[in-house]
């Protein structure tokens, strides 16, 4: 076994060991806690399968339903929004309050800039 494969292996275990398993039922999975560990192995299989291009698509969709969830819901929270105000409140969400107002002076007219009524 290569030593990084190794390393791979043991952090892996480190890892496992220190996350807290249920007292009874099936064991469940390390990157969701909804998940049975058998079914997440499933899908860590899947996207193993997965050739570059593949695996580049499923990040770019994912990302992208992200935003387009995150205006959707600015867009409900501020229906009345302008779509410059939609754009700096999710400036805000994804760069933070401080860096969005250095960047985008205007923004400093949104005193609730990240919703906190």
């Amino acid at each position: 076994m290569r030593a990084a494969q190794w390393r791979r292996g043991h952090l892996r275990a480190l890892y496992n060991d220190a996350v807290a398993q249920p007292a009874s039922g099936p064991r469940m999975a390390v990157l969701s806690a909804d998940t049975t560990a058998d079914i997440e192995q499933r899908q860590v299989d899947a996207w193993r399968r997965l050739s570059s291009v593949e695996r580049l698509r499923l990040v770019s969709d994912t990302s992208r339903a992200v935003l387009d969830l995150s205006r959707a819901g600015i867009r409900r929270r501020y229906p009345n929004a302008s779509e410059r105000e939609c754009f700096l409140r999710l400036a805000a969400v994804l760069l933070g309050v401080d860096t969005t107002r250095q960047i985008y002076p205007d923004a400093v007219h949104l005193p609730d800039l990240l919703g906190l009524r």
